[in-house]
């Protein structure tokens, strides 16, 4: 091959990237476009089952704006639930169930686990023990 036609293969293949890159990003947000007005109830509970709070709308609120920040990276093979963590059981106006458990640099959402940002899932996680903590302190 001569010199000319490398250089338009390598820019032909840079630019096919920088498209993909654009046109399917790597990570994506699920619940950015999610409204209170699609959630019908969401419960906190731990993964024993020992505990649950039903969260009142104004708690949905909250959470929902943590969700909505969410990004997800990339997928990783299913884990099994360990117990004591804090979870959420969301059911949503077409009757769908989502189940969420925050892990540090980890999500898992209906049993399949993502990578996230850690910062965020922990706020997630941290909501969930405050809302427990205030419910069974009282």
């Amino acid at each position: 091959m001569s010199r000319k036609k490398k250089m338009i293969a390598t820019i032909a293949i840079l630019f096919a990237i920088v498209l993909i890159l654009i046109v399917k990003p790597w990570t994506s947000k699920p619940y950015e476009d999610t409204t209170v007005e699609d959630i019908v109830s969401v419960t906190v509970k731990l993964n024993s089952g020992t505990s649950s709070v039903d969260l009142e709308e104004h708690q949905i609120v909250g959470l929902l704006d943590l969700l909505q920040q969410l990004p997800l990276y990339h997928r990783m093979m299913p884990v099994p639930s360990s117990g004591g963590i804090s979870g959420y059981s969301i059911i949503m106006v077409d009757k769908t169930e989502i189940d969420i458990v925050p892990a540090g640099e980890w999500i898992s959402i209906n049993g399949i686990r993502y990578k996230t940002e850690y910062d965020l899932s922990e706020q997630i996680d941290q909501f969930a023990h405050n809302i427990l903590d205030t419910r069974f302190s009282e």
